[in-house]
């Protein structure tokens, strides 16, 4: 009995699996990066919308959130962008 074919066609099926594989995992990796990258895009062009409407309350709310000491006040990031 000759198992040359047998091992060929193992081989082959074995690569063949691994490749479908990583291209799954890195379809949805990429998948993952491109929606955490619309969404941060999304963010922001509702910040500029925002700033550009009431560019005083977000002055007003940054110097406010600056005067803040009891440290229990996350960042506001969108502060750190417009000083």
């Amino acid at each position: 009995m000759n198992l040359e074919p047998f091992a060929t066609h193992a081989f082959a099926f074995l690569i063949g699996a691994a490749i479908g594989a990583a291209g799954h995992y890195f379809g949805e990796e990429y998948t993952d990066r491109r929606r955490d990258h619309e969404a941060a895009t999304g963010e922001e062009r509702l910040f500029k919308k925002i700033s550009n409407q009431a560019p005083d309350l977000i002055a007003a709310m940054c110097s406010d959130l600056a005067q803040e000491t009891s440290g229990l006040l996350r960042d506001f990031l969108f502060c750190q962008t417009h000083e």
